[in-house]
């Protein structure tokens, strides 16, 4: 699962981790029993997409809460704060999102999405949360002439197993699509969703980048599985640990929760929604690779830069803030970058703006 030191020993955690239950409405997920998942690798990921999360617009009212920390390769705490949402429909709902440098409600309503913003900066790790709670197994989808290739593995992990789906994007030639880094190389960008016994429910993401994410202390609420911890990697190291600390039914809805203040302003294009590097690139079509600076090639600085882009219905690059990486080598990443473009990413078929990280490599 192309394994940075810290997430090869995290790995095995996730088959070590207690299943538990919580708050009103939750249940414990069962010990798996023999069960036919599908043998399909695109049906058992339809199954996942549907089982795992909080997307389907049929669930009940809720409200969940969870917070974050972010640390640095040193595993020092870089960054913390809370997301809470509170749902009662796709039109009706309220999301707070707060940290140190962040604190912003949005309304959605009938007559639209409201902001109320009091402070606010870019903050990748928010988009990261709904991701990873809401929709942690994302469905890829080509256009030709690119194909996906789709198989199931199984990795043995001790006396436990992980059942995985791996996914490759071919081109027309049948050469599978590859991740250039700064140095020349490349490899074939893949994809891999693992489940753990005979049970539909994620507990491992891994992408060829070397990014890795972790799902531990499963439960069921309201007859999807979710993840009260947490743990993502990404390639440069970067760590951010997510709590599921509250899931509760909504009940009764009060409509005048749901109502935006005075002081809310209107958004207009607000439809935004994170995926992640690996998604995001299986989708890139074209721009130039990073150029090597030479001053830095001679200092011999070498690393990731981590970027925060966002990419416009259109798939081109309307937003680029830098998360992390040696400054010699930060403008070399983003003048490269800016050249990209991407196929549109759907959702339910129309296209949608996302926001993504973008991780250079520059290896010496």
């Amino acid at each position: 699962m192309y394994p940075t030191a810290k997430p090869a020993c995290c790995l095995t955690s996730v088959l070590l981790a207690t299943l538990a239950a919580g708050a009103a409405g939750q249940t414990p997920v069962p010990q798996a029993t023999p069960s036919a998942l599908p043998t399909d690798p695109a049906a058992l990921l339809e199954l996942a997409h549907q089982v795992n999360g909080f997307h389907d617009p049929g669930l009940k009212p809720w409200h969940i809460r969870a917070t974050w920390q972010t640390l640095d390769d040193q595993q020092h705490v870089t960054d913390q704060g809370t997301w809470e949402e509170w749902w009662a429909g796709e039109k009706k709902y309220k999301i707070a999102y707060k940290s140190a440098d962040v604190d912003r409600i949005s309304y959605g309503t009938d007559h639209g999405t409201w902001l109320v913003k009091n402070t606010d900066k870019v903050a990748w790790q928010f988009g990261t949360v709904e991701r990873l709670i809401q929709g942690p197994v994302q469905i890829v989808r080509v256009v030709p002439p690119i194909t996906l290739d789709s198989r199931e593995l199984t990795i043995q992990q001790g006396s436990a197993s992980l059942l995985c789906v791996v996914q490759n994007e071919l081109r027309e030639d049948g050469e599978p699509v590859k991740v250039m880094a700064a140095n020349g190389t490349a490899r074939p960008l893949e994809l891999r969703y693992c489940f753990s016994g005979d049970l539909p429910a994620i507990r491992a993401e891994a992408i060829s980048d070397g990014g890795q994410t972790v799902f531990n202390s499963l439960i069921r609420f309201q007859g999807q599985y979710l993840a009260q911890k947490i743990r993502s990697f990404g390639a440069s190291g970067i760590e951010t640990d997510i709590s599921l600390d509250l899931v509760e039914p909504l009940d009764p809805v009060v409509d005048a929760d749901f109502a935006p203040p005075t002081n809310a302003k209107p958004i207009s294009n607000f439809k935004k929604i994170a995926v992640s590097s690996g998604i995001a690139q299986r989708n890139r079509i074209s721009g130039r690779p990073p150029e090597y600076p030479a001053d830095a090639r001679a200092a011999h600085v070498q690393g990731t830069v981590v970027l925060q882009a966002t990419i416009s219905e259109e798939g081109s690059i309307t937003s680029l803030d830098v998360i992390s990486g040696p400054p010699q080598l930060q403008q070399a990443a983003i003048d490269a970058v800016r050249t990209w473009r991407y196929r549109p990413y759907l959702l339910n078929g129309v296209p949608v703006a996302v926001e993504t990280q973008v991780n250079i490599v520059f290896s010496l």
